[in-house]
């Protein structure tokens, strides 16, 4: 091959490359899927119905999109609600944290009508407080924080909450961390003996060893910051893909993360609205990272600049799965 060729030859490879590079980055596609409420947060697939549940803080509502038949579905509580997650082998029964109670719901997602059973309630000496984010560990074992209310919107105390476990041992409920101010995303790796864990305010996600058997967590330490990766807002809602990236909801930011399990940035995702609040997989091969987001709380002008805050969004053509979220221990229903 002569010189001529040769730089003909290379220039090409670098025109393919450019072109390769660019469309990995642009590959990515957003789109809202819902109509914007107050605070959309706590998204959970449920595989077998083809559907997304979410809730609306402080439009105290629990939803439902069924994204096969494109419906869209509601009821309405008489306080915050911070997550809903499906009881194992049933239909119909989730576990709610509504307001500072653990209640049990039961709704076929579809009619007006649904049940109410509470089960514990927490922190009677603190008025203020309300559960925020949870998440089922692979046997069924829930992780549930608190957080004090947002009085005014935005501003909360420190250093008033505290992450819970509800064991499936004996279905009780027990202090895991105290004091935490605002108990935020949960999520495992996939061999399940690291159990990643956020308090917004610190800016960072902790890591903590894992022990499944005993549901137990130890050896604190820090895995990502904030600020030594120059983001802004606060961390929140949390998810893992198959190959054990985080990704990671950036409340302030207008963005998700995308975090290396060696704690690397390996991407970030643009969306059209400031507060992000929660991620979770789905779709039929959990390839679709559905983002819940807040309106609540923005101004005129915000909202004239962010139409959609408060609507869910699908991140699709990301090139990685998802793991299915994980469903709550049955003995809640004992």
């Amino acid at each position: 091959m002569n010189r001529i060729s040769l730089l003909y030859y290379f220039t090409i490879c670098l025109q393919q490359c450019y072109s390769v590079c660019e469309t990995k980055t642009k590959m990515h596609s957003v789109q809202a899927v819902t109509a914007p409420v107050a605070h959309a947060e706590g998204p959970h697939w449920v595989a077998s119905e083809h559907a997304l549940y979410y809730v609306d803080i402080y439009g105290h509502g629990v939803h439902r999109y069924d994204i096969k038949a494109n419906k869209h579905t509601t009821i309405k509580l008489d306080d915050t609600v911070g997550f809903i997650i499906p009881i194992n082998n049933t239909v119909g029964k989730f576990v709610l944290g509504l307001g500072k109670t653990v209640t049990i719901l039961d709704w076929d997602g579809i009619s007006n009508n649904y049940k109410l059973h509470t089960k514990y309630q927490v922190e009677q000496d603190k008025p203020g407080n309300r559960f925020n984010d949870a998440k089922a560990d692979i046997n069924g074992t829930l992780w549930l924080g608190t957080m004090g209310r947002e009085e005014p919107l935005g501003v909360v105390e420190n250093n008033l909450g505290t992450l819970y476990r509800l064991l499936t041992t004996d279905c009780k409920l027990d202090t895991v961390l105290t004091p935490v101010s605002i108990s935020n995303g949960i999520t495992w790796n996939a061999e399940n003996t690291i159990m990643y864990y956020i308090d917004s305010v610190t800016r960072r996600i902790d890591a903590f060893d894992f022990d499944l058997r005993t549901a137990t967590i130890a050896n604190k330490r820090k895995f990502f910051d904030f600020e030594q990766n120059n983001l802004l807002g606060l961390p929140d809602g949390m998810t893992s893909d198959t190959e054990d990236n985080l990704w990671i909801a950036c409340w302030g930011g207008y963005k998700v993360i995308q975090v290396s399990k060696e704690g690397k940035l390996l991407r970030s995702i643009t969306l059209p609205v400031a507060r992000v609040t929660s991620v979770t997989w789905g779709g039929s091969d959990l390839n679709i990272l559905y983002v819940t987001t807040m309106r609540v709380g923005l101004s005129v002008e915000e909202l004239k600049t962010q139409p959609d805050a408060g609507a869910v969004f699908a991140i699709t053509g990301l090139g990685v799965k998802g793991r299915q979220g994980n469903a709550v221990s049955s003995c809640l229903l004992d």
